[in-house]
């Protein structure tokens, strides 16, 4: 009995241990098969579905532009400063800072008000001058030759005059002149007592009275210029007198002389 105990407890203790055996045998597989599903999931498929997302394209030889954004002074290489020929006040500025100019453009007006009186003024100059040589070319005509013979008779009588002396009846008239202008200032002075008196008693106003006076005055005056003009006639004519007279004589006359002469190639030129 004991001998078929001990087979039978040795039977099973090989039965429990072959159980075991084979229990490993088929968890390894299943360990490696669960390994490997689990590795593909968590690093395979990722891998696979990154690549999957790259694009690829054709490598190909060109210029690559870079675009680089920076904060910094523009300076330029040289700078020129731009001034009118005469100075004045800026009207209109027709470019802005950075624009590119070329040679000849027009950039900005000067105000030119100032210049258009001037532009007129030379305008009118040279219209004179024009009609002047316009002149000088055509000769001088009759009339303007007339006139000059005019002016030399009145010199020269003017001259005569001085040289013969003044006649009794210049003096006469000028004596009575005075006359008349000595009874125009007697009659000044009594309009100005007389208002003098009135005013003092109220009866006229005081502009009447500075009215009689200044009267008074102008009435004095006319009387000292007709007694200097008489004294000048009674003395006759100064050596000086005739001197300046002689020289008026001879200024027409060149004038005259020049006028009949015509016109000189210096005087065109």
């Amino acid at each position: 009995m004991l001998s078929i105990s001990l087979d039978l407890k040795k039977g099973i203790g090989q039965i429990g241990t072959n159980k075991w055996l084979m229990g490993l045998l088929v968890a390894i597989p299943i360990a490696g098969v669960f390994s490997y599903v689990t590795y593909n999931q968590l690093v395979t498929v990722p891998q696979q579905r990154a690549q999957s997302k790259i694009q690829t394209a054709l490598v190909t030889r060109g210029n690559l532009t870079i675009v680089v954004s920076a904060n910094g002074t523009v300076q330029p290489e040289s700078s020129v400063n731009v001034s009118p020929k005469t100075s004045g006040v800026l009207k209109r500025l027709l470019v802005a800072e950075g624009d590119f100019v070329r040679s000849g453009q027009v950039v900005a007006y000067m105000d030119n008000s100032n210049l258009q009186g001037q532009l007129l003024q030379a305008q009118g100059n040279l219209a004179a001058a024009q009609a002047n040589l316009n002149k000088v070319i055509a000769g001088n005509r009759s009339q303007t030759i007339s006139q000059a013979q005019a002016q030399v008779d009145g010199a020269k009588a003017s001259l005569q005059k001085l040289i013969a002396g003044n006649r009794s009846q210049d003096i006469a008239q000028a004596q009575a002149n005075l006359n008349k202008v000595q009874v125009t200032n007697r009659q000044a002075e009594e309009d100005l007592h007389r208002n003098q008196k009135l005013q003092t008693a109220g009866a006229i106003s005081q502009q009447a009275l500075s009215t009689a006076r200044s009267t008074r005055d102008g009435a004095q005056a006319q009387v000292a210029q007709a007694q200097q003009a008489l004294n000048l006639l009674k003395v006759g004519s100064r050596p000086e007198d005739i001197a300046q007279g002689k020289s008026i004589l001879d200024q027409q006359q060149e004038a005259l002389n020049l006028l009949k002469a015509g016109s000189r190639p210096e005087d065109i030129a």
